[in-house]
């Protein structure tokens, strides 16, 4: 899942990624609920933030 969330996609692929996940039974909402899923996101979104201003500085 990780490796897949750092690969570029959308928030609607994602979004769709993770649904269809859950209907294959892939996901168990146990280890990636709550607190872990924010801090993936946000290190999502921190790494983008970083790579959109170093592309805008070159």
């Amino acid at each position: 899942m990780r490796r897949f969330i750092l690969n570029e996609a959308s928030i609607g692929e994602f979004r769709e990624a993770i649904h269809k996940a859950i209907k294959a039974g892939e996901l168990s909402p146990n280890p990636l609920t709550g607190v872990r899923f924010r801090k993936i996101v946000k290190q999502v979104i921190d790494e983008r933030k970083r790579e959109a201003k170093k592309r805008t500085q070159h």
